[in-house]
């Protein structure tokens, strides 16, 4: 009787220890999903505003004074930063989807607001000065990088 009690307690044990190598083997799957599934969603949005600051400032040289730009140009390439607008939208709420964490939400408004301080709204390009548009292009840039480090930081394995 003994041994066929030692035989089912270390057959349960078995089992047991089974279930729990499955256990821990799924959770750092879903871990590791979640990290990259981050990861494509912040490197997706850091692409999507430098596509619009790059829109941005193709308007912003199209404006300038010692130019020859037509209108329909003009309205093209506003066209354009509008809809490379649009594309901002879907990457930044899939990262506040994927994630709690309060700083990296912060950095992606943070880096979505820089880009969009590009041409704010209203504004007349061809009064911003040369030096100006290369600050504001350089403010969306080491923001999407501040982004960027942050989630890498994150997701990085441990």
């Amino acid at each position: 009787m003994e041994t066929v009690l030692a035989s089912a307690i270390a057959v349960l044990g078995t089992l047991l220890g089974s279930i729990t190598t499955i256990t821990l083997q799924q959770r750092t799957a879903q871990k590791a999903e979640q990290r990259t599934a981050l990861a494509a969603a912040a490197a997706k949005l850091a692409h999507a505003l430098s596509t619009h600051r790059g829109h941005l400032y193709r308007r912003w040289e199209l404006a300038q004074p010692d130019t020859s730009t037509t209108p329909d140009e003009l309205e093209a390439a506003r066209r354009t930063s509008h809809a490379s607008r649009d594309t901002v939208t879907g990457p930044l709420y899939q990262l506040r989807a994927l994630t709690t964490d309060q700083e990296l939400i912060r950095l992606a408004v943070a880096a979505v607001d820089a880009a969009y301080a590009v041409k704010r709204k209203g504004e007349d390009l061809a009064s911003v000065s040369a030096a100006d548009i290369a600050a504001r292009r350089d403010w969306g840039i080491a923001a999407d990088h501040a982004l960027l480090a942050a989630v890498a930081e994150r997701v990085a394995p441990r």
